[in-house]
C-alpha cells in the first residue's frame, strides 16, 4: 500500500512528548473505524484496501516516537484517502510550535515562483523580489523536497491542491532555517538562509501597503467602482456576517444597478453555504446541488455536533425528516427537488466571478449554485475541489480527526470534490506579470466586460496593486 518506506524527518527532533504504544494504537483504530463509518466517497477506497492499510500501518504507530511523528504517521494514513475534509490536525502543543516561511510559493509555468513575500528580518534585510524562481531548498529541487517531506501527509485530491494547503497551514518548525537558492528577476542567483517566522512580522501600515495585496487590507471585505458602473467585490469567507454585509451592498444598488459586477473569491475559504446571496444574485428559480451521506447519522451527527440542546437537536431532525431514518444506506437531498428562488431585490446583471486554487468549501457551493443557474461567467482556476460537512473526533493527545459525511454534486451528478469547478475562461498567473505587479485574473474579468463598458481599460486598478 505505501510507496515508499515511511521516515521520520530530522526536522521533527524539537517534539519530545511522548504518548504511548496504547494510546499511539488506539488513535490509528479511531481513525480507521470513523472512515469506515462515516466517509461518503468510501469507493474511492474499498473497505477492503483500507483494512489492509490500517494492517499496514500498525508497526508504525506501534513504535516508540514522539508526538510530532506519531501525527505524522496519522497523516499520511489518512492522506490516502484523497479528501480536503477528511484530515488529522496536530495537538495545539505542536500547532503553536510550527509557523509558515516568510514568501508564498506557487508552481508558474513550470516554475517555483515567489507570488508574495513578509516582511521578516530576513526580507527587511534583503528582499526576495515576487517573480523570483526558487531554484533549490536544501540542496534539492523545491518538486523533490516538497513531493518528500510534505505531499504524502496533505490531504487532498490534486497538487495543485497539495500546493494551496502546504501554504495555507504551518509547516515548519519555528525559527528552522532553509537553505534556498533563487534566480531573481534580473536573472542573478542567490543563495538565501530563509527562516520559517512569518509569524514575527510586525505590520505597519507602511508595510501593508508594500507587501500586502489589496484584498487582504483593512476591510477584507472591499467594494470599489473600479470604472463607471462596474463594481469589484472581495468575498473573503462566507460566514454570515460577511454574506450580509456582501447582500447589503447589492441591495444598496437597487436604485440604480451597475452596469456589470466583480466578485472575487479567490481566497474565500469557506464557511457557511451563501443561500442567501445566491438569492440576490439570480433572477428565476435554480436547483440545488445534490446531497449523499453513505450513514444518515453520520450527516445529522456532523450537522447538528455544535448544538448542546438535545431539545434543539431533536427538533432539527424531525425537521430533517430523519428520526427514523438512523441506517446503514445512502441518504439522498436531491438537488433536482431543491429549488433556490430569487430575492425580491436581486441583481440579474452582468456578472465576473473570480476563483482559484484557494477557492474552498462554501466557496465551491458558491460556484456551483451559481453555474447551475446560469448566472456569470466564472473566470480564473479552478477551484480547490473540496467541499462538505466534516464529522469530528478528539484523538489521543490533543489533536482531532474530521471526517467527511456527505457527498456533493451539481444537480445533474458532475462530479467537482477532488478535481475543482472549471472556470469558464481559465486565466493563471504569468511570471512576468508576477514581476510586474498585475492582476491578470482581474484584467480578464475587465476584459470580459469590456464590451459592457468601453471606458474600462486594463491597469486601471490601482489599487490592486501589491
Amino acid at each position: 500500500m505505501m510507496s515508499e518506506e515511511y521516515r521520520c524527518t530530522s526536522q521533527n527532533a524539537f517534539m519530545d512528548e511522548i504518548i504511548t504504544r496504547e494510546e499511539r494504537i488506539f488513535g490509528l483504530a479511531t481513525v480507521h473505524q470513523s472512515v469506515k463509518q462515516h466517509f461518503a466517497y468510501l469507493e474511492r477506497f474499498t473497505e477492503a484496501s483500507w483494512d489492509k492499510a490500517f494492517v499496514e500501518y500498525l508497526p508504525l504507530v506501534e513504535r516508540k516516537q514522539n508526538l510530532y511523528d506519531y501525527y505524522r504517521v496519522l497523516k499520511r494514513f489518512i492522506a490516502m484517502l484523497e479528501d480536503g475534509h477528511t484530515n488529522v490536525h496536530f495537538p495545539p502543543s505542536i500547532k503553536d510550535s510550527l509557523d509558515h516561511l516568510p514568501i508564498r510559493l506557487d508552481v508558474v509555468e513550470g516554475e517555483w515562483v515567489v507570488v508574495q513575500r513578509f516582511p521578516t528580518e530576513d526580507v527587511l534585510t534583503e528582499d526576495i523580489p515576487p517573480g523570483s524562481i526558487l531554484e533549490s531548498i536544501e540542496v534539492e529541487s523545491p518538486s523533490e523536497y516538497f513531493a518528500r517531506e510534505f505531499y504524502p501527509y496533505l490531504a487532498a485530491g490534486r497538487q495543485q491542491s497539495k500546493r494551496t494547503i502546504l501554504e495555507l497551514a504551518p509547516m515548519y518548525r519555528r525559527d528552522m532555517k532553509l537553505r534556498m537558492r533563487f534566480r531573481y528577476p534580473d536573472c542573478s542567483s542567490h543563495d538565501r538562509d530563509v527562516t520559517a517566522n512569518r509569524s514575527t512580522v510586525q505590520w505597519t501600515e507602511k508595510l501593508s501597503q508594500k507587501y500586502l495585496p489589496a484584498w487582504t487590507r483593512g476591510e477584507r471585505l472591499l467594494s470599489t467602482e473600479l470604472a463607471p458602473g462596474i463594481h469589484y467585490l472581495s468575498f473573503p469567507s462566507c460566514e454570515p456576517e460577511n454574506e450580509t454585509r456582501l447582500i447589503g451592498i447589492l441591495e444598496s444598488w437597487s436604485s440604480k444597478w451597475p452596469n456589470g459586477v466583480i466578485l472575487d473569491i479567490r481566497h474565500n475559504g469557506g464557511g457557511s453555504t451563501p443561500e442567501e446571496l445566491v438569492r440576490h444574485l439570480i433572477s428565476s428559480p435554480t436547483k440545488g446541488y445534490t446531497v449523499l451521506s453513505r450513514w444518515s447519522i453520520s450527516y445529522v451527527t456532523a450537522c447538528f455536533q455544535w448544538i448542546e440542546s438535545a431539545d434543539k437537536r431533536m427538533q432539527l431532525l424531525k425537521d430533517f425528516g430523519l428520526c427514523n431514518h438512523f441506517s446503514p444506506e445512502w441518504y439522498l437531498s436531491d438537488g433536482g427537488e431543491t429549488v433556490i428562488t430569487p430575492a425580491e431585490i436581486h441583481y440579474d446583471g452582468p456578472l465576473a466571478i473570480l476563483t482559484g486554487p484557494m477557492t474552498i468549501n462554501a466557496a465551491e457551493d458558491l460556484v456551483v449554485l451559481l453555474k447551475q443557474a446560469g448566472r456569470g461567467t466564472v473566470i480564473g482556476d479552478r477551484t480547490f475541489g473540496s467541499t462538505g460537512q466534516p464529522y469530528m473526533f478528539t484523538l489521543p493527545g490533543g489533536g482531532r480527526g474530521l471526517v467527511c459525511t456527505v457527498n456533493c454534486r451539481f444537480a445533474d451528478g458532475t462530479v467537482f470534490i477532488g478535481v475543482g469547478c472549471e472556470p469558464d475562461i481559465p486565466v493563471t498567473p504569468t511570471i512576468k506579470g508576477i514581476m510586474e505587479g498585475r492582476d491578470e485574473v482581474l484584467d480578464a474579468a475587465l476584459d470580459n466586460l469590456q464590451g459592457i463598458s468601453p471606458e474600462i481599460k486594463k491597469g486601471d486598478h490601482g489599487v490592486f496593486r501589491g
